[in-house]
């Protein structure tokens, strides 16, 4: 299985995530890992409206780079793009440390 079907199969599998979504004391983010809808949020945590000041519908359906520093976004949507292009990566399956 390649690391893009591995991803896929991880989306579906996270359905059912805890109540973790309903605080507004961090931000959350589920973002899929679908290739049809692959980096867009799937949801968010209330808390986005006060931490980031974006509301959670607002956010939903877009791409993660939406609510990233401008730096961060564009070498975001670069990593994605090779991904796409090439089908692996040295970052997925691993952990990431992300400042908020």
């Amino acid at each position: 299985m390649n690391q893009l079907q591995r991803t896929n199969k991880l989306e579906h599998t996270r359905d059912n995530t805890p109540a973790f979504f309903d605080s507004d004391d961090y931000v959350l983010a589920q973002v899929s890992g679908d290739l049809k809808d692959l980096g867009r949020v799937v949801r968010v945590s209330r808390g986005i409206d006060q931490i980031l000041g974006f509301s959670p519908d607002e956010v939903k359906g877009s791409k993660i780079e939406k609510i990233m520093p401008a730096l961060y976004a564009q070498v975001h949507e670069d990593f994605m793009q090779g991904f796409l292009r090439r089908g692996n990566s040295a970052f997925i399956d691993k952990n990431q440390y992300l400042l908020a």
